[in-house]
């Protein structure tokens, strides 16, 4: 393990699937009295070595500032001072190290205790984020393949919706499954299910395990970035969104503004079966044994609603007709829509395969 010392603060990462509920928990998270929470995506654990690369401390400083995806427009210029200062004096330091002090000390100039920050793919680098931050801790958000894949289907009918998102989402359950199993301290997994379905009682257990006290306003969380919504995609802090949407900003007194639309319903939990056709659920059924998750389904999905592999003869056919070009059209679709350097590129999705 690192020798670093250990974060004073504490921070939280979350982590899970798009549409997995991940922004919902950065703004629960948000209401806790004392948090400073980061709703938009971050890249840091992916690409610090990149920046620990770069000799100049004025371009280091200035790269790690960018990467850091600072959301509080009133303290730009004192996080950007903080982190110039932290880089001066040891541009050698690494600059993961440089990230984790200047938060800390970010939190404590605004009187807080606490720091979470949202970062969709870091379950693939979990144990290099948890190594490289001591103390720190992560939360992963799981929720059902087949409803990511109608999510999808609504938001981009075009696309390939069944070989990357499987395999992504198997990937991912498998590290978190095993690390929520190994080190329960520092690592929580959570069904998007259960976080809408059964929210009082998950987001209780929560605050149990960050060792905060729970309040009933934590439930009051406006709905954030649907998949309907396409004004809300991309492009925008969880803060602005809520802010858009309700006209709003959140509260981080430890209440909530009252919604009438929650970010805690169940309107979204097993509506697959009307958005879509058999054969697709019948393709993540197949894919699911495939990369061999199907005792995962079985362990956190008892109560799924259709039965694996239960399908009629056309639509196991027609499945696996299209399944040999799924894997083609999701290279084609990954390589081309990443916007990001050829060697970032390989760099990241190297890491992702090698978890």
């Amino acid at each position: 393990m690192s020798e670093s010392t250990p974060s004073t603060t504490r921070p939280v990462f979350i982590a899970g699937r798009q549409h997995s509920g991940n922004t919902v928990m950065a703004v629960l998270l948000e209401g806790l009295s004392g948090w400073y929470v980061q709703s938009g995506e971050n890249s840091m654990i992916e690409v610090h070595r990149l920046i620990d690369r770069l000799s100049d401390p004025e371009s280091k400083s200035r790269e790690l500032f960018r990467r850091l995806k600072f959301e509080d427009p009133e303290n730009h210029d004192w996080m950007l001072q903080k982190v110039t200062s932290l880089v001066t004096a040891d541009p050698r330091r690494p600059s993961i190290e440089i990230y984790r002090e200047a938060m800390d000390q970010f939190v404590a100039h605004r009187g807080d205790h606490a720091w979470g920050q949202k970062a969709t793919s870091y379950i693939f680098h979990a144990e290099e984020l948890l190594e490289l931050i001591p103390g720190s801790r992560l939360i992963y958000l799981m929720r059902n393949p087949w409803d990511l894949s109608a999510s999808m289907k609504r938001r981009k009918p075009e696309a390939e919706r069944a070989f990357g998102l499987t395999l992504s989402w198997a990937k991912g359950v498998r590290i978190a499954d095993r690390l929520s199993t190994e080190i329960p301290d520092r690592f929580r997994l959570i069904r998007y299910e259960d976080l809408t379905g059964r929210p009082e009682q998950t987001v209780q257990q929560l605050c149990d395990w960050l060792g905060e006290p729970y309040d009933e306003s934590l439930l009051n969380v406006p709905q954030v970035n649907t998949s309907e919504n396409q004004v809300h995609a991309g492009g925008m802090t969880g803060r602005e969104r809520i802010k858009e949407s309700t006209g709003h900003e959140t509260n981080r007194s430890g209440t909530n503004t009252p919604t009438a639309t929650s970010g805690l319903s169940r309107d979204k939990v097993y509506r697959y079966g009307e958005k879509l056709d058999s054969f697709e659920i019948a393709r993540i059924d197949q894919l699911i044994s495939l990369f061999g998750v199907r005792h995962l389904i079985k362990k956190h999905y008892k109560d799924l609603p259709h039965e694996l592999g239960g399908h009629g003869l056309v639509a196991k056919t027609r499945s696996l007709a299209g399944l040999p070009l799924a894997p083609v059209r999701f290279g084609l679709s990954y390589f081309t829509s990443i916007k990001r350097s050829p060697m970032h590129t390989i760099s990241r999705s190297v890491k992702r395969f090698r978890a």
